[in-house]
């Protein structure tokens, strides 16, 4: 009974404990301003005002492709890979355009960063 206590004592924490971390990363992220131009039945077609991001081109022809090796770029610059190795907080959303002949992701730069402003990314992909 008592060793039925303790782990349920130490789930419990562990629960409250995710979900002041999950709180906290949600309220770190800032998110890019849009409006709603048209909502079809599985999607919606947003319009996003101008903002500067970090992007990397690549061959990929899908999204699996992309993914993981976009992020790992565009992660090691925002997380401290850059001149200044400044971290940068994320923001959303994240855009991929992915085609036949080009792929890009980009990440949105959170709004008080100009371009003349941001760091230098160390990966010159980025």
């Amino acid at each position: 009974m008592k060793v039925t206590l303790i782990v349920v004592s130490i789930l419990v924490g562990l629960f409250i404990l995710f979900q002041i971390y999950t709180t906290m990363a949600t309220n770190k992220t800032e998110t890019l301003e849009y409006k709603v131009v048209k909502i079809e039945k599985d999607f919606e077609i947003r319009y996003y005002p101008m903002s500067t991001m970090a992007m990397i081109s690549s061959s990929a022809k899908t999204n699996k492709d992309l993914r993981s090796p976009g992020f790992r770029i565009l992660a090691g610059c925002i997380f401290g890979g850059n001149n200044e190795k400044k971290q940068i907080a994320m923001a959303s959303p994240v855009h991929m355009d992915i085609s036949d002949t080009s792929s890009t992701m980009s990440f949105v730069m959170p709004a008080k960063y100009a371009k003349e402003k941001l760091p230098i990314p160390n990966d010159s992909n980025v």
